[in-house]
Order: C-alpha cells, then sequence, then structure tokens
C-alpha cells in the first residue's frame, strides 16, 4: 500500500507519454524547402518537374519520415520518404477490379457486409503487398493482405491514423 502513490504516479506518467507519443504520430503538411536536403533530391528523382498533390511529416517507429502524394496519368501514387532520402515504401491507387480474387475476397471477409472503397498496391520494406480501405457500416477500416491472401494488417481508421489493430 505504501507504494501505491509511486506506481500512481508511474502510471500517470505512462499515461502523458503515451498521448504525446500519439499526438507525434499525426501527420502535418510541410512545404519542400523545410524538408532535409535528401528528401527534396528523392522527390526530384520520383517527380522530376512535375508537381506533387501534397507533402507531409510522419514519425514512424519513432523516426520522422516524408509522404509525398503525386499523380501520373490520373493514377495516385505516394512514397515514403526517410531524412537520408531512402525510398521506404512506394504504393500506386489500382482499381478493386484488377485485384486477383483471392486477395480482394480476403480483404472483403474481414468485416461483415463490408464493400471495398480504395485499393492500393503496396512495396515496402522489400515487402509486396495490396492495402484497401474497407467500409463495413459507418466504419472504415485499413486491411493489408498480402500477394498470397493472408490479412497482415486490419485496423479501424481514426483522423489520426490506425487503431485498434486486429493483425
Amino acid at each position: 500500500m505504501k507504494n501505491s502513490p509511486k506506481i500512481l504516479g508511474c502510471m500517470a506518467a505512462l499515461v502523458v507519454l503515451s498521448i504525446g507519443s500519439w499526438s507525434m504520430a499525426k501527420e502535418e503538411s510541410i512545404d519542400l524547402d523545410k524538408t532535409p536536403a535528401p528528401v527534396q533530391a528523392s522527390i526530384k528523382t520520383l517527380l522530376g518537374d512535375k508537381k506533387f498533390d501534397s507533402l507531409e511529416k510522419e514519425d514512424q517507429k519513432g523516426e520522422p519520415v516524408y509522404e509525398v502524394e503525386y499523380k501520373v496519368n490520373g493514377t495516385g501514387y505516394s512514397a515514403l520518404i526517410t531524412e537520408a532520402g531512402e525510398v521506404i515504401q512506394h504504393e500506386v491507387d489500382i482499381d478493386p477490379s484488377a485485384v486477383p480474387a483471392n486477395i480482394l475476397d480476403a480483404a472483403k471477409k474481414t468485416h461483415d457486409g463490408s464493400t471495398i472503397e480504395e485499393a492500393s498496391f503496396v512495396n515496402a520494406d522489400g515487402k509486396i503487398y495490396y492495402e484497401f480501405e474497407v467500409k463495413a457500416g459507418d466504419q472504415t477500416f485499413d486491411v493489408r493482405v498480402s500477394a498470397k491472401g493472408k490479412v497482415n494488417h486490419d485496423a479501424a481508421k481514426t483522423e489520426g491514423g490506425d487503431k485498434d489493430d486486429k493483425k
């Protein structure tokens, strides 16, 4: 019992730190000239003289990364770039009808009565997978399915990102 105040103090500190790290996970728009030179160089290599739609600074695994979104011939693309300028993820929007049936079925089966709102093909950290925005009732989920049809990630979407990760 005499350790109760210490335990409560530690718990309060953990809550504050958790809230702080959660808020850091939010994305923030940033101007290109405010990014490190290697990020600017990578964006220039990816886009050439084309303009990007958005540029955001994010936190991934405690490290700052930059997500650039752009279009080529009307198709949406995005890339995730480290401060060192390394492209660690590349994503392209695709029509759900272009997704193999077994992968699309795996995504749909994650939530009863769901529909696929968006689909993309992702290459991240040497792994290739499909990412879906799945709508079930009034809730939207971020679902990732491997090229072999295995659901690797299923989380409800919120304003600041995913929550309630199920996989």
